[in-house]
């Protein structure tokens, strides 16, 4: 590797209300053995406005928010024409009583 070549990292942006669960994927990641940069906002306002100021590779989605949606937050997340497309987890602790009844 050449002396001015830095390391690549992922970045990867946490979108989830709920602090555990935020530290708790942080360090999942962390003990992949892959570079992860992870940035963490705690309701969709600020994760968009991080989506939007930050270099971001990859996007964990609580879909149960604070503040919105996180249909709503995922929405602006796909419809950035500024961006290229961006990976999205979708997580929720919602559960669906007719699924697999």
């Amino acid at each position: 590797m050449s002396p001015n070549l830095e390391p690549l990292t992922t970045s990867v942006l946490l979108i989830d209300g709920f602090s555990a669960d935020r530290t708790y994927f942080a360090n999942q990641l962390k003990h992949c053995s892959f570079d992860y940069q992870i940035i963490g906002a705690t309701d969709g306002h600020s994760g968009l406005e991080l989506y939007r100021s930050r270099r971001v590779d990859c996007v964990v989605l609580e879909l149960t928010l604070p503040d919105r949606s996180g249909f709503e937050v995922l929405e602006n997340l796909v419809s950035s024409v500024d961006r290229p497309q961006v990976a999205v987890i979708a997580l929720t602790h919602l559960i669906h009583y007719g699924v697999g009844s």
